[in-house]
């Protein structure tokens, strides 16, 4: 492998590994200025249909956040079959995506939200009972929203 192939396979690793180490740990939830509100379309869904969410992260500070970001990535959503802490993971939207790298910053002023919406599509012999999910946002350290659960009948 050539010094551009070992380069992206660190910088790979860098941001995808670290996550799935993580992946069983609870979300961060630093202290932040940004709420983050995750909503799934619906509190139960047939089996095997698609989950809409929205995500909006709104700005409960009296001043602009700061946001920054490495790569196009903005949020992350997961979701894990039965309750949040010792639940089996079932999805991430990141996983298997590829985003560009760079350095992107921007600001949030006060009162003021982005919205985001995401859509999972489960395998059509997803099992019926209890889902939850959680929303990351990726502009500032911290910003997750609590576990919001959902059912599949």
């Amino acid at each position: 492998m050539n010094r551009l192939g070992i380069g992206i396979a660190c910088a790979a690793f860098a941001l995808f590994g670290v996550r799935a180490a993580l992946a069983d740990e609870k979300p961060a939830r630093d202290a932040s200025p940004l709420t983050v509100k995750l909503r799934p379309s619906k509190p139960v869904f047939d089996s095997g249909s698609p989950v809409t969410f929205t995500i909006v992260v709104t700005n409960t500070s009296k001043s602009a956040v700061s946001l920054s970001y490495n790569t196009t990535q903005r949020y992350d959503l997961e979701i894990r079959k039965g309750k949040w802490k010792g639940g089996e993971f079932v999805w991430r939207w990141s996983k298997g995506r590829v985003f560009g790298m760079m350095m992107m910053s921007g600001a949030l002023s006060p009162g003021k939200s982005l919205t985001f919406t995401e859509t999972w599509k489960p395998e059509p012999a997803a099992s019926a009972g209890e889902y939850s999910a959680v929303a990351t946002f990726l502009g500032v350290r911290g910003a997750a929203s609590s576990p919001q659960s959902f059912r599949m009948k």
